[in-house]
C-alpha cells in the first residue's frame, strides 16, 4: 500500500483522507510520527470509541458508577498503534479491540497501565511479541485476551500472572516456548541461583483460566507451572511437536486437545483427576503405542480419538470403566485380529484375554489385540477400525448393538463377514471402502446408496444368523365399505368366478398363486409357490371399531373404494389410510377405486 507520509509532510491531510478510504495503509511510521492526525482521521471514519454500560462501585469502591468506554479499531488497516489515542480514557476502557489489522508492534502500556481492561483483541495482526510493562501492572481485571493469527516468538511472564484471566488463546503463532526466557537450559541454570522470592515472581499465577488455545505452533513442551491453572476446563495443544504431556493436575478438565504432535505416552495419572470430568480426548496423529488404562478409565470419557498412532494393543476388559463413550476412533493403527491361534500372553505381551468355554466359530478371532468390555454395546455410536492390520471383524465388535456408524475401511484381510455381525440393527452407515468380502453378494455391494447397501448387509447376515429360510407366504388384507367389491376381488384372485356377499365380520381364505417361471415351465417343481391368507374384512359401520385390532406388520393392504362415493367419503378414506399409516412404518398402501357402471 501507499506510504503516505510524504502527504502528512506536506499538510496534506484532505488527500490522506481520501487515501485512507480507498485502502491506504497507516504504517507503524505514520502512526508513531503524527499520532494526532491519524487520530483525526481514524475518528472521521468512525466512532473509534465507544459508550459502555457497567456499573464499577463494587468492584472498586467508586462513589458513583463510572462511564466505561470500548476502543474499536479493527480492520482500519493500521500498521502501528499510538497509546495517546487511548490515554483520555486510560481509567475506563473496558475492551480494546485491534483485530484484522497489520500491527506489529503494541505500547507497553496495553494491556498493563489499564486498571478496568476486561477484553484485549488483537487478532489477525503481525505481531511478534508482547513487550512487558515498564512499570506496575494494573490491569488485574483482564478476562479474555486473544492473540490468534500473529506472528508471535516470545511472550512475557506477566500474561500468565492475571489473576482474573479466563480466556486466552495463542493459536496459529510460532511459539516454541510459552515463555521463553523459563524454557531454555541456561536460563533455568540461572533459576536456581535466584533466590524463592524471585522464582514465586514468575510462576504461573491463573486461578481462574477456563480456556487455553496454544495449537499450530511450534511448542516442544508445556511448563509445569500449567498445574497452577486450577479452573481450566478446555486445552487445545494440538498441531505442535510435544513429546510429553505434563502429568494430570487438580482441575475440572473436560475437554483435551493434543492431535497432531509427537507424543510416545499419556499421563498414567490422568483418572486420578479427570475421572469424572472429561469428555473429549483427542490423540490423533501422535507416536502412541498403546491406549493406557488410564485413559479407559475416565468415567464421563464421550469422545476417544486415537486415529493414526501405533498403537497395537488396548487395555484389558476389566479395566474400562468409560461406560458413556460414545465415539472411538482407533483408525490408522497396528491393531490385529486374525482367526490364528495365539501363544500364551506374557508379562510384555498383550493385554490377557477372556477365556472362551464353548468351541470358536470359523468367523471368531483367535488371536486379537481388540477386545472391548460388554458395555459397549449400549452406549458406542460411531465406532472406526479402518486402516489397522485386521483379519477379521473382532467378535466383541458384532456385540455392540447400539451402533450407527461401523468403519472397517482398508483392512484388505478381512474376506468374510461374521453372521453375528447381523445382530448390529442399528448399523445405518457400514463403510467398508478398500474391502472385498466373498460372503456378501457382488449386487449388495455395488448399491451406492450407504444406507441401504448397510442395511441390506445386516439383513442379508442376520437372517444367516438366525438360520432364517425364505418364507413364501404372506398375510393380504381386504378393507373398505360394504358392498363395493372386497370379496368379489378376492374371488377374481383366487381364480373363482362365483360372486358372493359376506355376511359375518371376518373371513379367511387362501390363495395360491404359482411362480411366474411355471407359467413358461408348468413341470419345474424348484420354484415354490406363493400363498396369500387373505382376510376379507366386512365393511358394516359395526365391525370397523374391531378391525384396529388385527392391522399387523409385514402384511399387505388392499383398500377398495367406490369412485362415485369418493367425494363425499374423502375424511373415511383419510381415517382408513392414517391407521394403515400408524400400523405399516416404511409401508404402501394399494387402493382400488371402483366405478360402478350406469
Amino acid at each position: 500500500m501507499s506510504d503516505l507520509s510524504f502527504i502528512f509532510i506536506g499538510d496534506h491531510y484532505d488527500v490522506a483522507e481520501f487515501l485512507v478510504e480507498v485502502g491506504a495503509n497507516l504504517t507503524r511510521k505514520i502512526c508513531e510520527t503524527f499520532p494526532e492526525i491519524t487520530w483525526h482521521i481514524l475518528c472521521k471514519g468512525g466512532n473509534c470509541i465507544e459508550e459502555e454500560e457497567e456499573d464499577l462501585s463494587r468492584d472498586r469502591n467508586y462513589e458513583l458508577p463510572v462511564p466505561l468506554h470500548k476502543g474499536v479499531f479493527a480492520k482500519m488497516g493500521l500498521g502501528g498503534f499510538h497509546i495517546d489515542w487511548l490515554k483520555p480514557y486510560r481509567m475506563s476502557l473496558v475492551e480494546i479491540d485491534l483485530r484484522d489489522n497489520e500491527i506489529e508492534v503494541l505500547p507497553t502500556s496495553i494491556p498493563w497501565s489499564f486498571p478496568v481492561l476486561k477484553i484485549l483483541n488483537v487478532s489477525n495482526n503481525c505481531l511478534k511479541a508482547i513487550l512487558p510493562p515498564v512499570k506496575d501492572v494494573f490491569c488485574d481485571r483482564l478476562e479474555e485476551i486473544l492473540l490468534m493469527n500473529n506472528k508471535l516468538e516470545d511472550l512475557c511472564y506477566q500474561i500468565f500472572r492475571l489473576p482474573r484471566l479466563k480466556t486466552l488463546n495463542l493459536s496459529n503463532n510460532k511459539l516454541q516456548y510459552l515463555v521463553k526466557t523459563h524454557q531454555q537450559q541456561h536460563d533455568w541454570n540461572l533459576m536456581r541461583q535466584d533466590s524463592d522470592a524471585a522464582k514465586a515472581k514468575r510462576e504461573w499465577i491463573l486461578p481462574s483460566l477456563t480456556y487455553l488455545n496454544v495449537s499450530n505452533n511450534e511448542l516442544e513442551m508445556l511448563p509445569p507451572d500449567i498445574k497452577n491453572c486450577t479452573a481450566l476446563v478446555r486445552l487445545d495443544a494440538s498441531n505442535n511437536r510435544l513429546t510429553a504431556f505434563p502429568p494430570a493436575w487438580n482441575c475440572k478438565m473436560t475437554s483435551l486437545d493434543l492431535s497432531n504432535n509427537e507424543l510416545e505416552r499419556f499421563p498414567v495419572s490422568a483418572e486420578q483427576f479427570w475421572c469424572g470430568t472429561l469428555r473429549c480426548l483427542k490423540l490423533n496423529n501422535n507416536y502412541l503405542e498403546e491406549i493406557n488404562e488410564s485413559i479407559v478409565k475416565l468415567c464421563t470419557l464421550t469422545d476417544l480419538c486415537a486415529s493414526n498412532n501405533k498403537i497395537y494393543r488396548l487395555p484389558s476388559a476389566e479395566v474400562w470403566d468409560c461406560k458413556q463413550l460414545y465415539l472411538l476412533d482407533l483408525s490408522g493403527n497396528q491393531l490385529k485380529a486374525s482367526t490364528q491361534p495365539v501363544e500364551s500372553p506374557t508379562a510384555i505381551g498383550p493385554a490377557k484375554f477372556f477365556k472362551i468355554n464353548r468351541p470358536l466359530s470359523v468367523t471368531e478371532d483367535m488371536s486379537s489385540t481388540i477386545i472391548f468390555p460388554q458395555f459397549l454395546a449400549h452406549s458406542l455410536h460411531d465406532l472406526n477400525l479402518s486402516n489397522n492390520d485386521l483379519e477379521v471383524v473382532p467378535s466383541s465388535v458384532c456385540h455392540m448393538t447400539s451402533l450407527e456408524i461401523l468403519d472397517l475401511s482398508d483392512n484388505p484381510s478381512i474376506k468374510t463377514f461374521p453372521p453375528e455381525l447381523g445382530r448390529l440393527k442399528t448399523c445405518h452407515n457400514l463403510i467398508l471402502n478398500g474391502l472385498n468380502i466373498e460372503n456378501i453378494p457382488k449386487e449388495i455391494l455395488q448399491v451406492k446408496e450407504v444406507h441401504k447397501r448397510s442395511k441390506d448387509i445386516i439383513s442379508l447376515l442376520r437372517n444367516e444368523l438366525r438360520q432364517s429360510q425364505k418364507y413364501y407366504t404372506m398375510k393380504l388384507v381386504v378393507l373398505g365399505k360394504k358392498e363395493k367389491g372386497k370379496t368379489t376381488l378376492i374371488n377374481i384372485l383366487g381364480g373363482k368366478s362365483e360372486d358372493s356377499h359376506l355376511n359375518v365380520g371376518i373371513r379367511t381364505s387362501s390363495i395360491v398363486i404359482p411362480h411366474p417361471t411355471k407359467r413358461k415351465f408348468p413341470r419345474d417343481d424348484s420354484k415354490p409357490n406363493f400363498i396369500f391368507n387373505t382376510w376379507d374384512m366386512a365393511g358394516d359401520e359395526a365391525y370397523i371399531p374391531t378391525q384396529q385390532c388385527f392391522l399387523t406388520q409385514n402384511s399387505i393392504y388392499f383398500l377398495v373404494w367406490d369412485l362415485w362415493s369418493l367425494k363425499d367419503d374423502i375424511d373415511k378414506l383419510g381415517t382408513w389410510l392414517y391407521s394403515l399409516e400408524v400400523s405399516q412404518q416404511n409401508s404402501y398402501e394399494i387402493i382400488e377405486i371402483k366405478q360402478n357402471c350406469m
